[in-house]
């Protein structure tokens, strides 16, 4: 199954941990950092919407997993985003226009997006092999 952290108005970091889980991850919590710790999931992808966030970033950290994409959406906040699912299919995207801080999506086999056309920041995507 998959897990919802819903706080719409929360200020504060969230953190969603789930090493071995299966399922997506969404967050909802526009305010406030996120972390989605899902190192061994085979689920669908995660998601997390942030869209006024001001802290330090957000992170998707799903290094075995096999699911769908993942998407960060952020486009006012401040601080780097990282999504790190080297082994996961689907694309992903971070959405970002208006945001401080780089960007990092480590995800070679899949289709990934960058949206920071007015970011500050470097950018970095690694896709070695992806297609």
């Amino acid at each position: 199954m998959g897990c919802t952290l819903n706080k719409p108005a929360g200020t504060g970091g969230c953190t969603i941990n789930k090493p071995g889980g299966t399922g997506g991850c969404t967050i909802n919590k526009p305010k406030a950092d996120c972390t989605v710790n899902q190192p061994h999931g085979r689920g669908a992808g995660c998601t997390v919407n942030q869209p006024h966030g001001s802290g330090a970033g957000c992170t998707v950290n799903q290094p075995h997993g096999k699911g769908g994409g993942c998407t960060i959406n952020q486009p006012e906040g401040k601080g780097g985003c990282t999504i790190n699912q080297p082994r996961g299919k689907g694309g992903c995207t971070i959405n970002k226009p208006a945001g401080t801080g780089g960007c990092t999506i480590n995800k070679p086999n899949a289709t990934c997006t960058i949206n920071q056309p007015r970011g500050k920041g470097g950018c970095t995507i690694n896709k070695p092999e992806g297609k």
